[in-house]
């Protein structure tokens, strides 16, 4: 019986980085559902990487319903983009040269 050495295979493993969403002013006029529309190819793909990433680090259980966990992540995806606007919005306010679109 002959052994075949098996030659090391190159690590071809890439991170995760969440997508630059689009429709940023859904984003600031809070239109939930119209933003995950407008977004949900980067969505799909974000939340599959993400899935993907936990199996491999054997982090992963499996949901219960996987639609609704689906759900759950748009919606936080939605939220942290809701916050960061929040957050830049109040920043701005400091500054003498901001001008709330939303109240124009």
């Amino acid at each position: 019986m002959s052994a075949v050495i098996k030659l090391p295979q190159p690590i071809t493993a890439r991170a995760i980085t969440r997508p630059s969403y689009r429709s940023y002013d859904l984003v600031r006029r809070n239109r939930r559902d119209a933003w995950i529309m407008s977004n949900m190819d980067l969505l799909l793909r974000y939340y599959r990487e993400t899935e993907d990433g936990l199996r491999a680090s054997g982090h992963w259980i499996a949901p219960v319903d996987p639609q609704a966990e689906f759900t759950v992540f748009c919606d936080i995806q939605f939220e942290s983009e809701h916050a960061k606007y929040e957050e830049m919005k109040d920043d701005a306010k400091l500054d003498h040269d901001f001008i709330d679109w939303e109240e124009v």
